[in-house]
């Protein structure tokens, strides 16, 4: 007897870390810095450039994005984001990016580059 198991579990969007994002995040043309956490924890905290769409409506926001441009969807630890970058990847998006360590990470960062480079309203 012969088994062949497949796996058709995907990882939607692509990783993409707090340097590489730096250095993305410099042609802020063509990317969209998405924070999805809600409006609150934004409020206290967030990347510069960056904009507020809580996950439960992001759906309906992505509707008016230009779908040439990169996506980074930004949460608070990186991980919950890969649902949402499925949807963004299934209507059309071809770029699209889940921040690892999401803004938890970028803090860290900052701190290790010696810059305060997160915002507080």
């Amino acid at each position: 007897m012969l088994l062949i198991v497949v796996s058709c579990s995907k990882k939607v969007g692509k990783d993409i870390s707090v340097v590489e994002l730096d250095k993305l995040a410099k042609n802020t043309k063509n990317v969209v810095l998405i924070d999805v956490r809600d409006s609150e924890k934004y409020i206290k905290d967030h990347i510069p450039g960056s904009i507020s769409v809580p996950f439960s409506k992001l759906r309906k926001f992505s509707k008016n994005l230009d779908k040439r441009k990169s996506i980074v969807l930004i949460t608070e630890k990186g991980a919950s984001s890969y649902n949402e970058a499925d949807v963004l990847m299934k209507s059309g998006f071809e770029r699209v990016y889940n921040l690892v360590g999401g803004i938890t990470q970028w803090r860290i960062w900052q701190k290790q580059i010696g810059k305060k480079n997160t915002q507080k309203d």
